[in-house]
C-alpha cells in the first residue's frame, strides 16, 4: 500500500503513475491495421497484397480491389480479451502499490463490400473499428490507485475506395476515410472530472499492385493521418489558467510494401509478407511518447477443397521513446497538475507508462475457413500476443526514486465472419 502523499500534486502524479490503458490493437500501437478481420487476422494481418476478403481491400491497399470481381461482401466481429494488465509503483521509501484495469473486453465490427462497375473498375465501401484504447479504475477503491480514473478512445472508420486495373500487370487505387472518434479522459470524482467528447475526421490512402510474373504480386500503400480535435476534454485542477483544455489525437500515417506468392512452392498455397512503417513521431498526442515503428507481418493460406487453413506471425519494433516529451496533443500537463509539475521527461514517462504502455512485440495467429457453397464461406481466427513488461525510473523532486513497472499479460483475439461472393 502506498503511503498517502503529502501534496496534492504528488497525489495526482502517483495516481497517474498507477493507471494503465488497454490498447485494442495487439502490437501495432493503438491501430488495428488488418488484424481484426476474419481472414486477414488469421494470417497475421498480412493482406496488403493479395487480400482474401473485401474489407481487407477497402481498408488496406485500395488497389487490391481490382482482384474482387462481381459483388463481394463480408461481415465479421472480433472479441478482444486482455488477460491481465497491471502496473506497480515503488517509492524511494520502499512503499509500493498495484492496480489493475477493469476494461478488458471489447467487440470489434468489420464490414466490407465491393462492386464491379466495369471490367477494369471496382468500387468498395465498409465500416470498421480502426483504433482505440481504454482503462477503467472506477471500482478501484482500495487506495492503491488513489483516483477513479477513466480513459477511453475509440475510432470508427468508414471508407469509400476504388481501383482501376490499368494493365495486366498494374492496378492503382485510392480511398477516402471518414472517421468518427469518441474520447473520455479524467476521473469519476471531482478532482479531474471526466468529459465524454467526440469529433469527426477525414483521411485517405493510395495504393498500387504489380504482378511481376504468374503467381508473384508486389504492392505498395500509403495511408494518411486521421486526426481528431477533442474540445474541452479535461478541466484543470485548480491550476492557472483554469478551465477546460482541448486535445488533438492523430492516428499516424503509414507506408506498406508487400509481396505475395500464390501456387509457387506448392499448389493451393498462398504466402504473403508485408512491411509496415508507422509514422508515430509525426502524429499528435503519440509523438511525445512513441517513436516511429516498423512491423513485419507474415501469413499463409492452404486450401483443401472447401477447407482453408491459415496461419501467421507479426513482429513489432519497440515503440516507447527513450526521451519523451511533456505534452499530449496540446494538453498542457504542467497547467493541469499545478505550478510544481515535474520535469518534462518525467511527465512524458508518466504518459508512456500510464496512458500508452504498448509493449507487445510477438503475435501468433491461426484460423480456418469453410466454403458452405459456391458463393458463401464462414471463417474464424485466433490471435495471441505474448506477455511483455516495461519499467521506468523518475528523477523529479516530487517523484524522485520512484520506479514504475507495467506488466501486460497475453492478449487474445477471437473472430468469426461470413463472406459472400456473387460473380
Amino acid at each position: 500500500m502506498i503511503k498517502a502523499p503529502k501534496t496534492p500534486l504528488l497525489a495526482i502524479m502517483v495516481a497517474m503513475a498507477l493507471f494503465s490503458a488497454n490498447t485494442l490493437a495487439i502490437n501495432s500501437g493503438t491501430d488495428l491495421n488488418l488484424s481484426a478481420k476474419a481472414k486477414a487476422g488469421a494470417m497475421g494481418g498480412a493482406a496488403y497484397t493479395l487480400p482474401q476478403e473485401a474489407s481487407a481491400a477497402v481498408f488496406g491497399n485500395p488497389a487490391t480491389l481490382s482482384q474482387f470481381k462481381g459483388i463481394n461482401m463480408n461481415f465479421a466481429a472480433s472479441y478482444i480479451n486482455i488477460a491481465s494488465l497491471e502496473t506497480e509503483t515503488e517509492t524511494a521509501a520502499g512503499s509500493s502499490g498495484r492496480s489493475k484495469s477493469a476494461a478488458d473486453h471489447y467487440i470489434l465490427p468489420d464490414i466490407g463490400m465491393t462492386f464491379e462497375l466495369a471490367p477494369d473498375l471496382i468500387m468498395g465501401t465498409g465500416l470498421e473499428l480502426d483504433a482505440g484504447l481504454g482503462t477503467d479504475f472506477r471500482d478501484d477503491t482500495t487506495g492503491t490507485l488513489g483516483l477513479p480514473v477513466v480513459v477511453e478512445l475509440v475510432s470508427f472508420n468508414a471508407n469509400v475506395a476504388a481501383a482501376y486495373q490499368a494493365s495486366n500487370e498494374w492496378s492503382l487505387g485510392g480511398s477516402i476515410t471518414i472517421g468518427f472518434g469518441l474520447a473520455q479522459l479524467g476521473t469519476a470524482g471531482s478532482l479531474l472530472p471526466t468529459s465524454s467528447v467526440h469529433d469527426i475526421a477525414f483521411g485517405g490512402s493510395l495504393g498500387a499492385t504489380y504482378q511481376l510474373r504468374e503467381g508473384v504480386m508486389l504492392s505498395a500503400t500509403y495511408k494518411g493521418k486521421v486526426g481528431y480535435d477533442f474540445k474541452n476534454i479535461l478541466k484543470n485542477a485548480g491550476s492557472v489558467p483554469s478551465g477546460f483544455q482541448d486535445m488533438t489525437v492523430e492516428q499516424p500515417s503509414e507506408v506498406v510494401v508487400g509481396a505475395a506468392f500464390q501456387n509457387m512452392l506448392m499448389a493451393n498455397l498462398l504466402l504473403e509478407a508485408d512491411v509496415i512503417w508507422k509514422n508515430w513521431a509525426d502524429a499528435a498526442t503519440y509523438k511525445d511518447t512513441f517513436e516511429d515503428q516498423t512491423l513485419l507481418a507474415f501469413g499463409g493460406q492452404y486450401q483443401m477443397g472447401p477447407l482453408s487453413l491459415r496461419a501467421g506471425y507479426s513482429w513489432a519494433e519497440e515503440i516507447l521513446r527513450k526521451t519523451p516529451g511533456n505534452t499530449l496533443g496540446g494538453l498542457d500537463l504542467s497547467n493541469l497538475l499545478g505550478p510544481d509539475a515535474p520535469s518534462s521527461q518525467d511527465v512524458g514517462r508518466l504518459a508512456q507508462m500510464a496512458l500508452l504502455p504498448v509493449v507487445w512485440q510477438h503475435t501468433l495467429t491461426a484460423g480456418v475457413g469453410y466454403r458452405l457453397s459456391e458463393s458463401v464461406d464462414i471463417n474464424t481466427y485466433m490471435a495471441y500476443a505474448f506477455a511483455e513488461d516495461t519499467s521506468t525510473a523518475y528523477t523529479s523532486p516530487a517523484l524522485a526514486g520512484a520506479v514504475q513497472k507495467t506488466t501486460v499479460d497475453y492478449e487474445l483475439m477471437l473472430g468469426i465472419g461470413i463472406a459472400v461472393s456473387i460473380p
